[in-house]
């Protein structure tokens, strides 16, 4: 249950019943000093695709140079031309689709666990930190080097400032979609291509900050109550265009599960 197509595809060297399948120029061509290269069930189509493998296993490769530095890492897909290029040796658990997605700074991190979708997304990373990623989008995450736990969700999110911070969520259009600087970690940013909707910092801690620059309309009718026989005392003075009296009651619980109200004129 072995295959190889095209030149140098699959060499002697690889022994046994692998159920391996190699289609392109030195793909899956393993070691080439006549010691066994053992990894099965891999699929490496395309030139040098999975090429120094030697115990990867449980691999699916398309595309121009994909694993090309992957020697025993295994459960990997990486689909497009160079994609993956910077993982190597046992880089495992991660899918990587896109040309040139994770693949800018050639066999530099033995990251693992990582979703990398879209043209350049996770370009930049180098180091073996940078673990449990998301990124989704052209080149997004491309200028993380090794943050772990980020999630980038958009065209160029993530690719102007992030590099080493760590569990920050960042879901945008473009590149201001991103961190205040290189380190920052635990935020949230949500973003179009003019004020943040949503910003949180703190958001590893007990006391995370969250900024609404949107304004804030509330569409389930069951969030207000109308007013009672409960007499209430209000001293402040309102905005123009306010009611002289309270139209509505905003509700909402407390921490401890206690009913509060909040005047809406």
């Amino acid at each position: 249950n072995v295959t190889g197509v095209q030149t140098c595809a699959l060499p002697i060297s690889v022994v046994g019943d692998a159920n391996n399948v190699a289609i392109g120029v030195n793909a899956m061509l393993g070691n080439a000093d006549a010691v066994s290269s053992t990894g099965t069930q891999n699929v490496a189509i395309g030139t040098s695709s999975l090429i120094a493998f030697t115990t990867s296993s449980n691999n699916a490769m398309l595309g121009h140079q994909t694993g090309l530095y992957l020697t025993t890492g295994g459960g990997n897909v990486y689909i497009g031309r160079n994609a993956g290029l910077n993982f190597n040796t046992s880089s495992r658990d991660s899918v990587i689709i896109g040309a040139n997605a994770g693949g800018n700074q050639a066999n530099t991190s033995t990251a693992r666990f990582n979703v990398i979708i879209g043209s350049g997304a996770g370009s930049g990373i180098n180091a073996n930190g940078a673990e449990n990623v998301l990124f989704l989008g052209v080149n997004a995450g491309s200028k993380v080097t090794a943050g772990q736990q980020n999630l980038a969700i958009g065209p160029n999110v993530a690719s102007t400032t992030l590099t080493t911070g760590n569990r920050n969520i960042l879901i945008g259009v473009d590149g201001s979609c991103d961190t205040a600087a290189a380190g920052t970690s635990d935020t949230l940013l949500i973003k179009g291509q003019g004020t943040a909707v949503f910003s949180a910092t703190g958001m590893n801690g007990s006391a995370p900050a969250l900024t609404i620059g949107a304004t804030v309309q509330f569409g389930n009718a069951a969030s207000f109550s109308a007013n009672g026989s409960v007499a209430t005392v209000l001293g402040s003075v309102g905005p123009t265009g306010s009611h002289t009296t309270v139209q509505k009651w905003l509700t909402f619980l407390d921490s401890g599960g206690t009913t509060l109200y909040v005047p809406a004129f």
